[in-house]
């Protein structure tokens, strides 16, 4: 049986304040205050667990805000691996309008010491094997080597049948690709700066999504276009998914839900079709949901059969 593992370095506790109009130089005040998971491989738990699929979220944690991003993540569900440290987990603020417009603010967190980094290097150590897929998710905590990515997909992947689906950006992205994941989700932003030229439509996200895959030998690609949909190519097959208008509260964390359903298709042995159709849905749907949730087999059921008409074959 495989076994699922998510990891999250640089875990953020969220909080999302709602106003009636963001003034600058003014005091404003809230209508509503949410606090929840920031973190984008717990995220990706999150949907996987709501979709009923066995998996262990593996999250750094410390202080006050650790412990109350812990409590939040065992009230959802989730089967939680804590690695503990000494300093702060990071906060993460959004503000949003009454017409959904929003300032987000991310701390960039405080860095890891060295011996944090052996502690964790030998935590993980104890955990690779054969037939394990590792979501590696989100930005790395300061004070770890910018190829810290690549190294681990260099050793979970030297495991027979073991597989990384990566998701981070920057230098990360850049040497982690390197290392030849199983799976890659970039979005246009991430993109852009791989290929060096902007993203502005799908023709031009199809152009991009080669190039990549030539040169970097990924054996699976998903370019998440926002709201003009995914792109996912594999060795012999490419799908453009567009998304299915809800009504949008929030999008955060949308782009884990695709992933989370990514996940879930591959692991499943669906179609790269239906693979494409299941992220996409769950990405649709959480954004229809004030809070930080996502949904459940049943209505992501209904989601695909209504978007799988709409998906195109590319060349």
């Amino acid at each position: 049986m495989t076994k699922i593992y998510t990891l999250t370095l640089n875990s953020a506790l969220d909080r999302i304040l709602h106003v009636s109009e963001i003034k600058f130089h003014y005091t404003n005040r809230t209508d509503k205050v949410y606090v929840g998971d920031g973190g984008k491989g717990t995220h990706v738990s999150h949907a996987l667990t709501r979709l009923k699929q066995n998996n262990t979220a593996i999250a750094v944690l410390g202080g006050f805000a650790g412990s109350r991003l812990e409590s939040i993540l065992l009230d959802e569900g989730i089967n939680l691996m804590k690695f503990s440290v000494k300093h702060e987990t990071r906060v993460c603020t959004s503000i949003f309008d009454k017409d959904n417009r929003s300032i987000k603010v991310n701390e960039l967190g405080e860095s890891m010491s060295s011996i944090d980094c052996q502690r964790l290097d030998s935590f993980l150590d104890n955990l690779f094997g054969e037939n394990q897929i590792w979501v590696i998710s989100g930005s790395l905590p300061q004070g770890v080597p910018k190829d810290y990515y690549a190294q681990l997909i260099t050793k979970i992947q030297s495991f027979d049948n073991s597989k990384v689906f990566l998701d981070t950006s920057g230098e990360a992205l850049k040497l982690g690709l390197e290392a030849k994941p199983f799976f890659v989700k970039p979005n246009d932003e991430e993109m852009e700066s791989l290929v060096g030229y902007p993203i502005n439509s799908v023709a031009d996200g199809l152009i991009a999504i080669k190039e990549v895959y030539e040169k970097y030998k990924i054996p699976n690609i998903g370019l998440s276009l926002g709201e003009l949909g995914l792109i996912m190519k594999s060795e012999n097959k490419i799908v453009y998914t567009p998304i299915y208008k809800v009504k949008t509260v929030k999008t955060i964390g949308a782009g884990d839900g695709l992933l989370g359903g990514i996940v879930y298709g591959f692991v499943n042995d669906f179609d790269l079709e239906v693979i494409a159709a299941t992220g996409v849905a769950i990405g649709c749907i959480s954004t229809s949901y004030e809070q930080m949730t996502y949904p459940e087999s049943a209505e992501v059921k209904d989601m695909v059969e209504k978007i799988i008409p709409l998906q195109k074959r590319l060349k």
